[in-house]
């Protein structure tokens, strides 16, 4: 019999084997992730449901709750649109999937939240988009997704990089032979000066954007919960002893999270990130033997030049779906309300508007 269960602390050791087991999981879904949004995100609980078959967990789905006036929002995940969806095992019975499925749907239905949000992974297969279909939703909203699939590792670094540009758009070619003619020096390092440019540089860029910066927690914590070399990698690009980009990474199994890139605006025309970029794709390859780039989600309105610049660097789009479960109240308000509700949430997702 396939039984519902809300993990709890006890059951970590269950929730890690199943990730192990798991060929569908992405660096959203680990333990230290979801340890360190606890941090962060304040006032959240985590609310991992799990499905167990003979006392094994088979199924989880990651969420977070926060408790709101309105009611509770819960999220598969939180924070700028982190992927979640269903983490299932291996080789696992398809019955079972639609069983879990099921459950899941009586359990949100029946609970009343005011919103319950689950985000699909990157990359479902045909199978896989199938299940999630029934994913219970009176709502639901898109992103594309873009992956650079990036090449095996070579006898030669050079090999490497020949690989790497025969996969980018002439434009980019072109921008990362220029980069080299400035010498950059480029430095991997978590130390206080690195992370202090990654995070006011950061500001200042998506400011200008008109966009929500992560907050100071999220970059005083990142040592806390990651370990730097094996969990994440700063990159940051020097022009005469200055600062002038960074990017930082985190990695996970097969994937390479592009999480935050930087620049100072006066150095653009000169390609620092681009030659960043480059370079940590290079590494990804030669020392951490990735798979794939991801590059994050886009909004398939608004984020044109966003979404061209990563589609020059050999990006291949795929589209995933928000599955949005709103109660009678929710479903109720007016755009103007949801927006203003919205923006008092700025980690969590309700619904379009």
């Amino acid at each position: 019999m396939l039984v519902l269960k809300i993990l709890e602390k006890a059951d970590e050791e269950d929730y890690q084997m199943l990730l192990e087991n798991s060929d569908n999981t992405m660096f959203y879904h680990s333990l230290k992730y979801k340890k360190f949004l606890l941090q962060i995100l304040k006032g959240s609980k985590d609310f991992f449901i799990g499905f167990y078959q003979d006392n094994q967990l088979i199924i989880s789905i990651p969420m977070f709750k926060l408790e709101t006036k309105y009611g509770e929002v819960i999220n598969s995940l939180p924070f700028y649109g982190s992927h979640g969806g269903l983490i299932i095992r291996k080789d696992l019975n398809i019955k079972h999937i639609f069983k879990a499925i099921n459950l899941y749907n009586k359990f949100i239905s029946e609970k009343e939240y005011f919103c319950s949000t689950l985000i699909e992974p990157i990359i479902i297969n045909n199978l896989e988009k199938n299940y999630y279909s029934k994913i219970i939703s009176n709502f639901e909203d898109f992103r594309n997704g873009q992956i650079t699939f990036l090449p095996k590792k070579q006898k030669l670094e050079s090999e490497v990089e020949f690989k790497l540009m025969q996969l980018f758009h002439p434009t980019h070619r072109n921008r990362i032979r220029k980069s080299f003619s400035f010498n950059f020096q480029i430095s991997k390092s978590n130390n206080k000066k690195n992370i202090e440019f990654l995070a006011k540089t950061h500001k200042a860029n998506i400011q200008k954007l008109y966009g929500i910066p992560k907050s100071t927690e999220f970059f005083s914590n990142l040592d806390r919960y990651f370990n730097y070399g094996e969990d994440y990698l700063i990159y940051t690009a020097l022009l005469n002893g200055n600062m002038v980009s960074s990017l930082l990474l985190f990695f996970y199994k097969d994937w390479v999270e592009y999480f935050i890139p930087v620049i100072k605006e006066e150095f653009r025309s000169m390609q620092p990130l681009t030659h960043l970029i480059f370079k940590a794709m290079k590494d990804a390859v030669i020392y951490k033997k990735s798979k794939y780039w991801n590059w994050g989600g886009t909004w398939l309105n608004g984020q044109e030049g966003v979404y061209r610049f990563k589609k020059k660097f050999g990006a291949v789009d795929f589209k995933y779906k928000y599955h949005i479960y709103a109660n009678k109240d929710l479903k109720s308000l007016s755009d103007k309300k949801i927006k203003d509700i919205s923006n008092n949430l700025p980690y969590y997702y309700l619904r379009p508007y």
